[in-house]
């Protein structure tokens, strides 16, 4: 076998074949919780995207790749790190993922603001916000 064949072959089926075998699996059946969530990454200490936009009664699914774990509270303005009990997500700890949801009674036009609770002002966006459509 030559050398360029052996490459091509390897490829196949190193980088190919996996796709194809996930291809012929079929759709991989996904919780409608997640599926019609916003999402918050957080990752290098930055809440990505910094401001989401969803509507009340709307679930919002934050997933840390971040290398250490993560509390996130709801606060009443921008760096004021004063927990306001509207929503918590318990610590998230590192590549774990939790979903929270907005309470019905949020108004369209709010801003509501939340922070690390763990990290406080050590993140590169240590507030994030969620603008209520």
């Amino acid at each position: 076998m030559t050398n360029k064949i052996r490459k091509a072959t390897l490829f196949s089926l190193f980088y190919c074949l996996p796709f194809v075998l996930l291809l012929a699996c079929g759709p991989v059946p996904v919780s409608t919780e997640v599926a019609d969530a916003n999402m918050v990454v957080i990752l290098n200490r930055q809440f990505l995207p910094e401001n989401l936009v969803a509507s009340s009664g709307q679930t919002i699914f934050f997933s840390n790749l971040d290398d250490t774990p993560h509390h996130i509270l709801s606060q009443s303005g921008i760096n004021l790190f004063d927990d306001t009990g509207l929503f918590d997500t318990d610590i998230i700890p590192e590549n774990g993922a939790t979903l929270i949801v907005i309470p019905e009674d949020v108004s369209a036009g709010g801003l509501l603001y939340y922070y690390d609770d763990i990290m406080r002002g050590e993140m590169h966006t240590p507030t994030g916000t969620i603008t209520i459509k």
